[in-house]
């Protein structure tokens, strides 16, 4: 909207990313997708406060602000599907 991102292109290259796709082999179990998206969460807290950190240290606080509330709602979504899993675990018998 600000107009220093070609949507178009943009729009374009989202489109191959769907279309592509990246297979998490998870196939229809929600387990292993819950499995999946914690990791992939906690994942991108990690990247979001990294982002934060290197931008206050560049001096645009604005930034570092916006990244650090978006690695705390990545935070907290990755500790819920960890809540997932672990009250499913502990429902599920042990198979050894």
């Amino acid at each position: 909207m600000s107009g220093r991102v070609n949507m178009r292109e943009f729009e374009k290259s989202t489109q191959f990313l769907i279309a592509d796709g990246f297979n998490i082999e998870t196939g229809q179990d929600p387990y292993r997708n819950f499995i999946y998206t914690s990791f992939q969460e906690l994942a991108t807290n990690i990247s979001h406060r990294r982002v934060a950190t290197l931008a206050k240290q560049q001096g645009d606080q604005l930034l570092s602000k916006i990244n650090g509330v978006i690695a705390a709602d990545e935070m907290r979504h990755a500790k819920a599907y960890s809540a997932f899993i672990k009250k499913y675990l502990s429902m599920m018998p042990m198979k050894f």
